[in-house]
Parts: C-alpha cells; structure tokens; sequence
C-alpha cells in the first residue's frame, strides 16, 4: 500500500547523521536491500536521509554502523519533538 508521495505506508524517513561517503551509502543500500522486510531502499546522500520500516530501525542502525561506525538514525518526525 502506498500514500501520495509514493512512499510504502509503513515506511517512515530517517535523517542519517554522522560523517559517511557516497561509497559508504552505496554499501550500506546494497546491504539494507538484502532485508527481506526492508526490501530496496535508497539513501538520499545530499540530504542524508533514508527511508525505512519503522520496525527495522534498529537492525539498520546496526548494518549502517558496522560500515561506517558513529552513524546514527533519527527518525525526522520526531526532530520537531
């Protein structure tokens, strides 16, 4: 199921803070696609943000780290908070 923009309805945008490279991104894409629940995924690298499953934020944290330690997803929603 998709809403307006296109975007999976169980997917939410996670803004990816920390120093990484476009090759890190391409790694970590390449490794969080290979997540059946997560599927094909696609960083953003100007505005450093991703979207994920809200369930999987912590195993994508945890890939995302092991290739480029310190990165750090926050969920954009709750920036505002």
């Amino acid at each position: 199921m998709f809403n307006w923009f296109g975007k999976k309805k169980d997917q939410v945008e996670f803004r990816i803070e920390g120093e990484f490279c476009e090759h890190c991104a391409a790694k970590m894409e390449r490794e969080l696609s290979k997540i059946v629940e997560i599927g094909q995924t696609k960083i953003n690298y100007e505005l450093k943000t991703i979207s994920l499953p809200a369930t999987m934020k912590d195993q994508a944290q945890a890939i995302m780290e092991r290739i480029e330690p310190g990165v750090v997803l926050v969920r954009v929603d709750e920036e505002a908070s």
